[in-house]
């Protein structure tokens, strides 16, 4: 074998390098790149290059980069019970709490309303543009904290009265013909979701927005206002490739695409949840991993059915889905952003591959990879034999770490423990 620290050959197993004293792990082995790639070399190639594929080349992606040449081997994977059928996905934050305010009055009331709608407004215009800036449950909900906005979240606002900093105000991201049922002589119209400020008091829920005061709505309405944008349907279930629910969609988004029945082996699902009314597939067709689709799909009487698709590209595509779906739980959404993805993703990891057959980590009996992809950093394979590997390059020194995979689900666990959002759209469920 090759010591990677000094780049000589060495005798096969040894536990020291004899002239860089460099040690090895004992339970580690080295796949011997250096040998694989010694034409690559004599050519004065120092890096192994994954090829552009056709679908990447369609895209404008850049050429794929193997991460440096070494690759090392293979500890056995730890212990991960499998996740029950279906999964249930955390439960998000429910909204702040608020109180009725019994001391006020109106004056002081309509003066903190009117600040803190003008407040929220500057604060949109500054941060929309770089923060994914969502409505959950018809209120402002900061989307990568994943936690609702408070007044404190304003205190570095110029237009804020810094004395409303701990108030519970109730800062509403709604559409406003939903706010015109109720306050008809408001001038209210239009459905693209708009900020406004809610207070409640003994005479109800005073309402205003960044023009100033709109009027003030019954607890009873404003309870039925909320109604329409809740999404507690029951949580959010994460499905396994042989559950009936998962057939179901699959099948669904297959014949959106080609207008024929299609099956969940025509696919690679690369990530599916639902509630009882929405369901959010992230797919791509079978031999073609770097192009992946999303769909967001509505069930009704005859079943699953595709009602928006063509937004995997739209950078935050999550104000899209929320935009149109203001009921939709954002805590669906994929843990990923395939904005982001596109340009990191590598379909060809051929030379990583073929290095480890021939140190025997995948032999004759895995047979060929019927889906690999990955990044610079992770990669994850899967045989004919159904065998599942996943790859993680862990540095210069130490190399491509393999360890077998259970399946997707022990894939993504492994993965966290390298990174916090590790890039979970190259695993197949």
């Amino acid at each position: 074998m090759v010591c990677l620290k000094c780049k000589t050959a060495i005798e096969e197993g040894a536990k020291v390098c004899p002239y860089c004293k460099k040690k090895f792990a004992a339970d580690r082995q080295f796949i011997n790149i250096a040998l694989l790639g010694m034409m690559a070399l004599l050519t004065s190639a120092t890096l192994l290059h994954l090829t552009r594929t056709a679908d990447e080349a369609t895209l404008g992606r850049s050429s794929s980069v193997l991460p440096r040449p070494a690759v090392e081997v293979v500890p056995a994977p730890p212990s991960v019970p499998a996740p029950p059928e279906p999964m249930m996905m955390p439960a998000t934050p429910t909204p702040p709490p608020h109180n009725i305010d019994t001391g006020r009055r109106d004056d002081e009331v309509w003066a903190l309303t009117e600040n803190l709608a003008v407040t929220m407004h500057d604060y949109y215009e500054r941060n929309s543009r770089s923060r994914v800036i969502l409505s959950k449950n018809g209120y402002m909900y900061n989307f990568p904290a994943r936690s609702y906005y408070t007044p404190r979240s304003f205190t570095r606002i110029e237009s804020m009265n810094q004395e409303y900093a701990d108030e519970q105000a109730l800062l509403l991201f709604m559409r406003p013909s939903s706010l015109a049922v109720f306050l008809p002589d408001a001038g209210l119209d239009g459905n693209e979701l708009t900020l406004f400020c809610g207070y409640e008091t003994r005479a109800g829920i005073t309402i205003a927005g960044r023009e100033g005061r709109l009027g003030i709505i019954s607890r009873e309405n404003f309870q039925t206002l909320l109604a329409e944008y809740s999404d507690e349907r029951g949580g959010v279930r994460r499905h396994r490739r042989d559950s009936p629910e998962f057939t179901e969609i699959v099948r669904a988004a297959g014949r959106f695409k080609n207008n024929f029945e299609r099956t969940p082996e025509d696919f690679d699902v690369r990530y599916l949840a639902s509630d009882s009314k929405y369901a959010f597939v992230v797919l791509s067709e079978r031999h073609s991993p770097a192009v992946l689709e999303m769909f967001v799909l509505l069930s009704g009487p005859d079943g699953w059915r595709v009602d928006f698709s063509g937004f995997e590209n739209m950078f935050m595509y999550q104000k899209k889905v929320n935009a149109r779906y203001p009921d939709f739980n954002i805590g669906m959404l994929p843990p990923f952003n395939l904005y982001y993805a596109a340009q990191t993703i590598r379909s060809d990891v051929t030379p990583l591959i073929e290095a480890m057959r021939v140190q025997g980590v995948i032999t004759e009996e895995d047979g060929d990879a019927v889906f690999a992809t990955g990044t610079e950093k992770f990669c994850y394979m899967e045989f004919e034999n159904g065998r599942k590997l996943l790859a993680v390059f862990t540095g210069h020194e130490t190399g491509w770490m393999v360890y077998t995979a259970e399946d997707s689900w022990h894939a993504e666990v492994i993965m966290a423990t390298y990174e916090t959002d590790p890039p979970t759209f190259i695993l197949k469920q």
